[in-house]
C-alpha cells in the first residue's frame, strides 16, 4: 500500500490522532504569513479513538509530509535554488511549524510518529534538521522525497524504484536514527512498525 493510501486508510479507519495542517505559533515572522491568528489557531487536528483493549489507554500524534528545504549558503548552487523555490511553495515555515507541532505534542500525546517527506530533498542543511528533530521524541518512516537529491533537477533523473533509492540509501541510514528499511518501536504495549515498500 502507498504511503498517501495508508494515511488515507488509517484517517478512515480512525487509527491515529492526525495533523493535516501543521501550527505556526504567533510570532512577529508568522503573523505577517498568518494575520490575526492565535497561538495554536492553525493546529488542525482530526482525533480518532480505537479500544484495542488496553488497560491503559494513551494518545499518538500522527504527522507526515512537513518538507522541510533549507541549504547552507555553502552548498551547491542547485540546492541554494531548491531552497528558494520550495520554501516560496510551502510558505517558509516549515521548521516553526514543526517545532511548535513537537511543543504542543510533549503536553499533549504520549508518543509522535513522522510518516515520510520530514525533508524535500537531500542537503546537509536538512540532514542537520533531522539529527535536530528525530530521536526519542519522533519515531517514523521516509517519503519519496527523503531519497531526492535534488528533485526534478537531480541527476540521474529521480525515479521512484529501488535502484534510484540504493544510490543514497546508506547515506540516509547514516543520518536517520532508525532503519530505514523496517523499523519498529514499542509503546505502552502497542508494537508500532514502519517500513519502506
Amino acid at each position: 500500500m502507498q504511503r498517501r493510501s495508508f494515511l488515507k486508510h488509517l484517517a478512515g479507519a480512525g487509527a491515529m490522532i492526525a495533523v493535516s495542517d501543521l501550527p505556526a505559533f504567533s510570532t512577529e515572522k508568522s503573523e505577517k504569513f498568518f494575520p490575526g491568528r492565535g497561538k495554536f489557531e492553525r493546529l488542525n487536528l482530526r482525533y480518532a479513538t480505537i479500544n484495542i483493549g488496553l488497560e491503559k489507554p494513551f494518545s499518538v500524534l500522527h504527522i507526515s509530509d512537513t518538507h522541510l528545504a533549507e541549504a547552507y549558503p555553502t552548498e551547491s548552487e542547485t540546492k541554494r535554488l531548491l531552497c528558494e523555490r520550495r520554501n516560496a511553495t510551502f510558505g517558509g515555515f516549515q521548521e516553526t511549524a514543526l517545532a511548535d507541532t513537537l511543543s504542543w505534542a510533549k503536553q499533549n500525546v504520549d508518543f509522535v510518529i513522522h510518516t515520510g517527506d520530514l525533508i524535500d530533498w537531500q542537503s546537509e542543511a536538512n540532514f542537520d534538521l533531522v539529527r535536530k528533530y528525530f530521536g526519542s521524541a519522533l519515531f517514523g518512516s521516509l517519503g519519496n522525497h527523503e531519497f531526492s537529491p535534488d528533485m526534478w533537477l537531480s541527476e540521474p533523473k529521480e525515479s521512484r524504484d529501488e535502484e534510484f533509492k540504493n544510490l543514497t540509501r546508506e547515506r540516509l541510514e547514516q543520518i536517520y536514527p532508525f532503519d530505514v528499511r523496517l523499523a519498529s518501536q514499542v509503546v505502552n504495549g502497542v508494537n508500532f512498525v514502519t517500513l519502506d515498500d
